[in-house]
């Protein structure tokens, strides 16, 4: 997986993103047309930038990204697949502090806080040390 670094300015936007709702919700019903609210397509293109970055300090060959868009009362989810490793993007209904989920191997999902993604150094040590 070929990228350029991701730009700490696109990380700090991911993350301010996610502290208010994202749906498709925001239409025009007068001219029954979306309104343009594109939260939902810069989480996706911002969630799989960062995703790919993890993936590209990780050097995971193997890994593979897909997104989900759901319907209109959810962000998406995105998830990055790789041997030993899963990594589920998805604004939950907890609440912005629950953060993502993520699991290795070994099974049992955990969970990290998104602001957890402003470190990617450490973060991506965090993944580097899982179980092989």
């Amino acid at each position: 997986m070929k990228t350029s670094p991701m730009p700490r300015a696109a990380i700090l936007a991911f993350i301010a993103l996610l502290r208010d709702p994202i749906t498709g919700y925001d239409w025009d019903y007068e001219r029954d047309v979306p309104n343009g609210n594109d939260a939902k397509e810069r989480f996706e293109n911002l969630g799989k930038r960062l995703l790919k970055e993890i993936a590209t300090r990780l050097k995971l060959t193997d890994a593979k990204i897909t997104w989900n868009p759901g319907g209109p009362a959810v962000s998406g989810d995105l998830y990055l697949e790789a041997t030993g490793l899963y990594i589920n993007f998805s604004q939950t209904a907890l609440g912005f502090d629950w953060g993502f989920m993520y699991r290795y191997k070994d099974g049992g999902n955990r969970w990290m806080k998104w602001d957890e993604l402003r470190h990617l150094d450490r973060l991506t040590e965090t993944f580097a040390n899982r179980p092989k």
